[in-house]
């Protein structure tokens, strides 16, 4: 699996500036010395070689890794919510994954196609195995990617919550 495009990070909110990092960084271009975004990224590696998932999607789905051949088509794919929400409250948009791919694929759901069949969406948690059908393939050119618009008609079923 080409893991560089097959991970993300969870965004734990702001932290509160403790007083000796603002003694540290001083009054000029302090800015270059307060961070107060709290990021991770992690990974569970096994020995034993069990899975924290054996799902395999059942019926018809396209792999992320071909969804160039359907640019402009609705497909129904299957994959993990790798982020949080990276867009804002207009237009939610996921990093999702399947392991096949070496191009980021991103749900795009804007807030004014959002109803009761693909809200699962926003509630799938970092990591998430989700079930997309008739999600519409766009190319982004600009960031490389693949976006997959979800609209009143798509469909979002969690498979596996964790």
């Amino acid at each position: 699996m080409p893991g560089e495009n097959c991970w993300s990070f969870q965004d734990a909110g702001n932290i509160k500036v403790p007083e000796f990092m603002r003694k540290i960084a001083g009054k000029e271009e302090a800015y270059r010395y307060i961070n107060t975004d709290m990021k991770f990224s992690y990974v569970i590696l096994r020995k034993d070689k069990l899975a924290k998932h054996t799902y395999q999607a059942k019926g018809k789905f396209v792999r992320l890794s071909n969804l160039k051949k359907h640019i402009g088509k609705r497909v129904n794919v299957a994959g993990s919510v790798m982020s949080g929400n990276l867009g804002d409250e207009k237009t939610f948009v996921f990093k999702l994954c399947d392991g096949s791919t070496s191009v980021p694929a991103y749900a795009v759901l804007p807030a004014y196609h959002m109803n009761e069949k693909n809200q699962a969406l926003l509630k799938a948690g970092y990591g998430s195995i989700v079930e997309i059908f008739t999600t519409l393939v766009r190319e982004n050119k600009e960031f490389a990617s693949y976006n997959l618009l979800i609209t009143r008609n798509t469909n979002v079923v969690i498979v596996d919550d964790r």
